[in-house]
């Protein structure tokens, strides 16, 4: 019986040792297994905006259509909208200075001068003066400024069998605004202005005999 009973207490000694040991290990080893499951853990979600972000685009809106195919569609859409409705109030806008009525010009302001044409030989006197004419009602009718005050040009014979054209413009005038008119828009400045620009820019070339020359340009 003696040596019975030291067995047992042996055995139960040495399982005691082991459990105790197991305690041990387990207890100095749970901290590395902690921080190596949150670093998993911290792995496995994502981080920061960028990677929300690129979650949220590629979200499935309708089957196989994602929330980033959509962005194109939409700034088109947007764009569309807005040149349209810029196309359509350009279309409905009315300008105030394209609203007058010509039956209340009135008034005549005529302006007469002379300019001297190329020395070329003239064979059609009267073709020539047809075409001048025609080319200064065209230059003051197409004048943005000029063109609802202009009435008509004339030219006369060459003077002296010379080369020297003399012409008249006649602008008509509302009785209202004839002295503001007269003083700016219709002033003597303006009007001789338009022309004289106007024969800097002709091209030698094509207009043939009836070029005329900018520096014999004469208004009054």
């Amino acid at each position: 019986m003696p040596p019975h009973t030291d067995c047992t207490s042996n055995e139960a000694e040495h399982v005691s040792f082991l459990n105790e040991q197991g305690d041990a290990n387990n207890v100095g080893s749970s901290p590395n297994n902690v921080q190596i499951q949150m670093t998993h853990d911290d792995v496995r979600q994502p981080k920061g905006w960028c990677h929300w972000i690129k979650k949220e685009l590629n979200e499935k809106v309708y089957r196989e259509c994602r929330v980033w195919m959509l962005i194109p569609v939409i700034c088109a859409v947007i764009v569309a909208v807005i040149l349209i409705s810029m196309a359509v109030c350009a279309a409905l806008h009315e300008d105030e200075d394209e609203k007058f009525d010509r039956s209340l010009f009135t008034v005549p302001r005529h302006f007469n001068g002379s300019f001297q044409i190329s020395s070329q030989p003239v064979s059609n006197e009267t073709q020539v003066l047809v075409d001048l004419q025609d080319k200064l009602s065209d230059l003051y009718k197409s004048s943005p400024a000029l063109g609802r005050y202009f009435s008509q040009a004339h030219t006369f014979p060459f003077r002296n069998e010379s080369a020297v054209v003399l012409y008249q413009l006649t602008f008509v005038l509302p009785e209202e605004q004839q002295e503001e008119l007269r003083n700016f828009t219709l002033s003597l400045e303006v009007v001789r202005n338009v022309l004289r620009q106007f024969l800097y820019d002709q091209d030698p070339g094509d207009s043939g005999s009836a070029f005329i020359d900018p520096a014999s340009l004469k208004m009054s």
